[in-house]
């Protein structure tokens, strides 16, 4: 099971393999920027990822603009832990 740590800032979260990052931090209440909900469209719910880049899958299509070691939420599904952050937790 992986698991998400939001740098001390929310409890580590277990979810299930494959769960995607924005709808595991939503439904957790875990505030994450989104006008879109999780489309991919609004580009709101940019993260940092401080660990665990090689257990997300590759950027996509919506993630072209991202710098380095930065997703969208919306589009990360996971195969083990990361680390996560934003700008504004």
């Amino acid at each position: 099971m992986p698991i998400i740590n939001t740098n001390n800032k929310f409890p580590p979260l277990n979810v299930d393999n494959q769960s995607n990052l924005f709808e595991s931090l939503y439904n957790n209440h875990i505030p994450i920027a989104s006008s879109c909900k999780g489309d991919g469209i609004c580009k709101r719910c940019e993260v940092s990822i401080l660990s665990g880049q090689e257990n997300i899958n590759p950027k996509t299509s919506f993630e072209s603009h991202c710098k380095e070691n930065r997703r969208l939420a919306c589009q990360c599904w996971l195969a083990g832990d990361v680390d996560v952050s934003t700008t504004y937790w």
